[in-house]
């Protein structure tokens, strides 16, 4: 006779069937606060009043001019952070649906709310990458901010391979954005949806790897074209 039913019917569940302590709309919740957390600091201990001055043109012409424009920016800093939940979970609703195709290509079919999850857990390797860069701008004297330096991610390929800046400019511009967390970002959603008889290592990191290729492709055509190049 088991002693212990309970232990015994848990263990026999497959793995996406099992109870979990953390749930999609705990970890988005976490996510979330998380994310508003990173704008709040980057808002108030990196655009100072005075990152204002040093980034505006010309300083923000006449005083009360700089203070119209302070006040215009602090308001869409609000909104913005009103705004970031949605903003995140229609990026990674949005990231989960082109997995899901690039798995629906390869003749496999995974429930959303698997590769969801997924995309949760690789949003935490996101959230990492805009922390650290965070802490690094506040590290920064107010004066030595640049646009540049605002739109640098630690751990960069530019950063960590000094050599790729020699090649030409729209393809630096392409490495400025591959940095070591999206690495991080393509196996942790990879591992989270392997498993389960469905989703094999080397099926999970081709659909993630195609979908991140797509994104980081797409932004870099962007960039191309609102620089001009």
């Amino acid at each position: 006779m088991n002693r212990f039913p309970e232990v015994s019917s848990v263990a026999s569940l497959p793995t996406d069937e099992r109870p979990r302590i953390f749930r999609n709309i705990h970890l988005f919740a976490l996510l979330a606060v998380g994310s508003i957390a990173v704008t709040l600091f980057t808002n108030r201990m990196v655009l100072t009043d005075a990152a204002y001055r040093a980034l505006l043109p010309d300083g923000g012409g006449s005083p009360s001019q700089l203070e119209q424009t302070i006040a215009a920016m602090r308001r869409w800093e609000s909104l913005g952070l009103l705004i970031s939940p949605l903003l995140l979970l229609t990026r990674v609703a949005f990231h989960a649906l082109l997995v899901q195709l690039a798995f629906l290509l390869q003749g496999t079919q995974l429930p959303f709310s698997r590769v969801f999850r997924g995309a949760l857990w690789a949003a935490s390797v996101t959230w990492l990458g805009s922390a650290m860069q965070a802490i690094w701008l506040a590290s920064l004297p107010p004066g030595a901010l640049s646009p540049e330096q605002l739109g640098a991610m630690p751990g960069g390929l530019t950063t960590l391979l000094p050599a790729l800046n020699a090649v030409p400019d729209e393809l630096v511009l392409l490495f400025q954005q591959i940095t070591v967390f999206d690495l991080g970002w393509v196996l942790v959603f990879a591992v989270a949806l392997e498993g389960g008889g469905k989703a094999s290592a080397g099926r999970s990191i081709l659909a993630v790897t195609v979908v991140w290729l797509a994104s980081t492709l797409s932004q870099w055509g962007i960039l191309l074209y609102l620089s001009g190049m």
